[in-house]
């Protein structure tokens, strides 16, 4: 199947799910640019980002589901070149029943340049090159104690070094952490995220209003 592209504000979006993070942001007031420019990562790859957010100074990368290793290795390069941190985030912003708040399913990628948001969990980030635990989360400024800040860190670190499994895994759902997006939405309130869910769900586009095409 196809994605069909999708219209909104004078753009052509790759997909209906990145036209409706557009119409999220905008209902929060959180300025965006679409695919502003493309990048040549370090390993030679080229990169086009989804979305640089100018107010947060990151990143945002929409997937229809869980990214893959490539996918999180290519937002470590980009967050190492850009400096900047790297959010990939996993179909839409949802209401979270259990923490009652909007937030979605995200990973916060960092290169050895980038620090960390403002209030972000460690937990969050699960994917690094060239890093040590708890070396590094102390240098990105978590707290190295946390039992289980390092434990994740270690293993990412691990996978990356010997590009196999490591021996422990998280359970399942536990690797993409779902939340806040505090180095995004964390200046907005309860009642405005809530809001902005409604008027996003509620939108309608200049053409694809089917979404797919086989």
């Amino acid at each position: 199947m196809k994605v069909i592209e999708t219209r909104y504000k004078g753009f052509r979006f790759r997909s209906r799910t990145e036209a409706r993070w557009a119409v999220f942001l905008d209902a929060l007031g959180i300025a965006w640019r679409y695919e502003p420019e493309g990048y040549v990562l370090r390993d030679g790859a080229r990169y086009l980002p989804d979305f640089w957010l100018p107010e947060a100074g990151a990143w945002l990368e929409i997937k229809g589901g869980e990214p893959t290793r490539e996918e999180r290795r290519k937002a470590v390069l980009l967050s190492d070149g850009s400096k900047h941190p790297v959010y990939i985030v996993s179909g839409l912003p949802y209401w979270m029943a259990g923490a009652d708040l909007v937030g979605a399913q995200y990973m916060l990628c960092l290169g050895e340049n980038s620090a960390a948001p403002e209030n972000e969990s460690a937990m969050s980030m699960i994917d690094f090159e060239r890093m040590t635990a708890p070396e590094f989360l102390k240098k990105k400024g978590f707290d190295p104690a946390d039992y289980g800040s390092w434990l994740a860190a270690d293993v990412a670190y691990y996978e990356e070094r010997h590009g196999e499994e490591h021996p422990y895994r998280f359970p399942e759902g536990f690797a993409v952490n779902g939340g806040l997006l505090p180095g995004v939405l964390g200046g907005t309130s309860d009642r405005d995220r809530l809001a902005a869910l409604r008027k996003m769900h509620s939108a309608r586009f200049e053409f694809g209003e089917g979404g797919l095409s086989v």
